[in-house]
């Protein structure tokens, strides 16, 4: 498996929130491209992204990593 870090919001990605954010919750939508790349672009958040070779090197999972600073 390996973790990368997204720099860009291809269609792959889109389509992988679209089959993985159901596993989560069948109470929300998916994030289109315009709300990812917000995520991508934003200075505070992080997105990473899980492959699998044994899954067509095809993502299977996320993590947002969002970060603030506190006074």
């Amino acid at each position: 498996m390996n973790i990368e870090q997204v720099k860009e919001v291809t269609e792959d990605l889109v389509e992988a929130f679209e089959v993985l954010m159901p596993q989560l919750t069948a109470y929300t939508t998916p994030p289109d491209k315009a709300d990812l790349e917000k995520i991508v672009d934003s200075p505070s958040s992080t997105l990473f992204v899980a492959y699998d070779a044994d899954y067509g090197n095809k993502i299977i999972g996320t993590a947002t990593l969002v970060t603030f600073r506190t006074i």
